[in-house]
């Protein structure tokens, strides 16, 4: 699609030449290359009506030719490239949910059978759990190794199967609490006893305000930065006062992770390209340069300049860092991004507009796909209010286990130690129950939207293993009567 787009670039700016070419104060056309540069730049409209006017004077029939021009690249062709980044993205996104699931459900399969013994071998006992979560989750406490457990084991049998293993990815992400914990025992007390501990809060939020005060004496300024980010948040409520502002709110943290990859892309991107830009253009001064060209104006410096900031474009330079970086985004937002442009074409080489068109091409792609992934995210949260109800994400996002001690203790083989540890979380002789709740994340989500799609993979995986088995056979087989021969 690109090659496509700079086709037309080339197409145009031929016919501009040859119909523009003779115009003795149209400088825009007046060689090959330079109709290549005003048309690239005409693409961003940065030079828009400027590279118009000096044919336009001429006769008015010549605007025909911009119109088409930027009517057919800019919102026809560009468009078009983001419908196809965009179809490409999708697919692309489907794809990796697919094959991420898929290589998961491998890997536990493998697992399994690492951790089925002689005695069972299409089982897997606590014990065996409890080692492998040692090792793949050490942080997780035997109070949660115990839940996750008796959740994937929803037969009840007391050891999972192969099919109830193939979830402990999901499982293991579940974050649990006692189900309707009990009231402090102050709610249940003596009536003074209450009122004393009304008594301690007061003194509390006292103390509290002491410190503050304190705090407020010692660093005003800087309580008072923190009073104005505090406002700010609180600003935030606003989203939940309609549901529309809530889900952009929900989509924009959905999205939180590929921002800060692609945070991260630019950033080295940036980097990239300033260090080069330094290594190109640092050694030249940018002040009263450009004699006799388009952009001599914006150049010319002066003690009395004005301040509408036409004399100060010398200062868009690579001499540092931080300069550069500050150059490349004044040519990310191609606001008169040509005119630095042509700066540096004219104090050094005319070659050096590779340099500044390769930036915003690479530019160019990387927004096109940040915009793509925005649209895409937002359609996928519109079909997904669309398919599930309030109480079905509710269901699709908690999981609740209820324990009993005397299962608990088969369970763990009346391992002391164990069960001493555990008495902390259960009620001994008693039952509890505790809910799982998942962070609502895109993976999450992806699993509930593709519930259609996923049984349809797995069936071909499955298919896939059985035809992989099957030629192994063969292939034995085979091998076996060539030996036998």
């Amino acid at each position: 699609m690109l090659a496509l787009l700079l086709f037309f670039v080339c197409i145009y700016a031929l016919l501009g030449y040859f119909l523009f070419g003779d115009y003795e104060k149209n400088l825009y056309f007046k060689t090959l290359s330079d109709s290549f540069v005003s048309m690239f730049v005409l693409l961003t409209t940065a030079n828009f009506p400027d590279v118009m006017m000096p044919a336009y004077a001429y006769s008015k029939w010549n605007a025909i030719f911009f119109i088409s021009y930027i009517s057919t690249v800019l919102y026809v062709l560009m468009n078009l490239m983001l419908a196809v980044v965009y179809e490409t993205f999708t697919g692309i996104e489907k794809d990796k949910f697919r094959k991420l699931l898929l290589h998961k459900r491998q890997a536990c399969k493998l697992a399994f059978r690492l951790l089925v013994s002689k005695q069972s071998p299409d089982n897997v006992r606590f014990k065996q759990f409890q080692g492998l979560m040692r090792y793949y989750s050490p942080k997780t406490s035997p109070r949660d190794v115990v839940l996750i457990f008796r959740q994937l084991n929803a037969s009840n049998t007391g050891s999972l199967t192969q099919d109830e293993f193939l979830n402990i990815y999901d499982a293991v992400t579940l974050k649990w609490r006692i189900k309707d914990p009990p009231d402090p025992w102050f709610t249940a007390a003596w009536p003074p006893l209450r009122r004393s501990d009304n008594i301690k809060r007061f003194g509390d939020a006292n103390t509290g305000s002491g410190v503050i005060r304190l705090l407020t004496a010692w660093c005003e300024k800087l309580l008072c930065f923190v009073g104005y980010i505090s406002v700010f948040i609180l600003l935030l409520r606003l989203f939940k006062l309609k549901k529309r502002y809530r889900d952009i709110f929900g989509t924009l943290v959905l999205l939180s992770p590929l921002m800060w990859s692609t945070a991260v892309v630019m950033m080295v991107m940036y980097y990239f390209f300033a260090v080069i830009g330094m290594e190109l253009f640092s050694m030249y001064n940018l002040k009263d340069c450009c004699v006799n060209t388009t952009v001599e104006d914006f150049y010319k410096y002066s003690s009395n300049s004005s301040t509408s900031g036409i004399g100060y474009y010398y200062l868009n330079n690579f001499s540092n860092l931080f300069v550069s970086g500050v150059t490349l985004f004044e040519l990310t937002v191609v606001n008169n991004w040509f005119i630095i442009m042509d700066a540096y074409a004219s104090v050094s080489n005319p070659y050096s507009r590779i340099y500044f068109m390769m930036f915003y091409l690479f530019t160019m792609v990387v927004l096109t796909i940040v915009v793509a992934s925005v649209l895409e995210a937002f359609r996928f949260r519109i079909q997904y209010k669309k398919q599930t109800s309030k109480r079905d994400e509710e269901q699709m996002l908690h999981e609740e286990v209820t324990v009993d001690w005397n299962s608990l203790q088969r369970q763990v083989h009346n391992d002391a130690k164990l069960l001493e540890v555990l008495q902390m979380d259960f009620v001994v002789g008693g039952v509890v129950s505790y809910i799982g709740r998942r962070r609502r994340t895109r993976d999450v989500l992806q699993r509930h939207m593709y519930i259609t799609e996923i049984a349809q993979w797995l069936q071909e995986a499955e298919q896939e293993e059985l035809n992989d088995i099957n030629s192994i056979i063969d292939e034995a087989q085979i091998n076996a009567r060539l030996i036998s021969a």
